[in-house]
């Protein structure tokens, strides 16, 4: 009976401990797209070469994803998250899981955009989130960072209202960039007064699009998340999980933030009268 009552007594502090992780509010989504049943309301294909399985997206070959951008225009801060997997990082292109601009082509080094990539052209297992509002020349970026191509891994990118950029990779700060001094990163001169939002491509020379890039999830906020709240957006590695604090259906505000921990093992070994409690956290 003891053991029984300290197995109760687990359980109970595990689902308590849950309960406590702040999450972001629902009213600060503005676009959830999930891949649940196949391609989401409010997402438009470009080329033919998509792969929908098990919650997800693989993007093939020159093919990418639109969605609507009217929601982020005026807008001083956001955060877009996503339970993505990478490419095989011997590619040696880049691969494009977002870019939102008015550019409908780059000029180095005078662009201007929003967008994150993985840079196996230059840096192979490394990915990187940009904020350029250039006026002739680069600011510091978010770049380096490592990823696996094996797994899927929760990518938080946080555009704050002060010109900075701020990534987590699977619940933990990776990058932390301020505005770089002489550059104005505003999110208007960012990203223009006709933004385009595309999935799996950056409008460089004739395209660089997201070749074997699988996307489980992408949530766009209207703020920028507080370092709790991007640190709690965490996910199982199996695609067909959905995130904890809910699932929906995608477009604009759909469903609640992909906000939680997902616990996946408790091993409990009786001692005597007591109980050990042995869990792990899986990103």
């Amino acid at each position: 009976m003891k053991k029984f009552l300290a197995l109760i007594m687990v359980v109970a502090m595990v689902a308590s401990f849950a309960s406590v992780v702040t999450a972001a509010d629902d009213s600060n989504v503005v676009a959830r797209f999930t891949f649940t049943n196949g391609k989401d309301e409010g997402l438009t294909e470009n080329g033919s070469n998509f792969t929908y399985a098990n919650g997800a997206v693989t993007l093939g070959a020159e093919s990418y994803l639109t969605a609507d951008a009217s929601a982020l225009k005026g807008l001083t801060a956001m955060t877009i998250a996503m339970k993505v997997k990478g490419p095989a990082t011997d590619t040696k292109k880049a691969a494009w899981v977002y870019e939102i601009s008015s550019e409908e082509k780059h000029a180095y080094p005078t662009e201007h955009y929003l967008g994150m990539y993985y840079d196996n052209k230059d840096n192979p297992g490394k990915f990187s989130a940009q904020r350029y509002s250039n006026p002739n020349g680069r600011p510091t970026d978010a770049n380096k960072m490592d990823y696996n191509p094996d797994v899927f891994m929760s990518i938080v990118v946080v555009y704050p209202d002060d010109g900075s950029i701020i990534v987590y990779a699977d619940g933990k700060e990776v990058a932390n960039v301020p505005q770089s001094e002489n550059f104005d990163l505003s999110l208007a001169g960012c990203i223009g007064e006709n933004p385009h939002f595309q999935i799996g491509k950056a409008n460089w020379d004739n395209g660089e699009y997201a070749e074997g890039v699988t996307l489980s999830e992408l949530v766009v906020y209207n703020t920028a998340l507080t370092a709790e709240e991007a640190a709690a957006v965490t996910y199982a590695d199996d695609p067909t999980t959905p995130a904890q604090g809910g699932s929906g259906a995608g477009g604009a505000g759909g469903g609640a933030p992909a906000t939680g921990f997902a616990t996946v093992a408790i091993a409990i070994a009786a001692v005597g009268s007591g109980a050990y409690v042995v869990s792990k956290k899986r990103h």
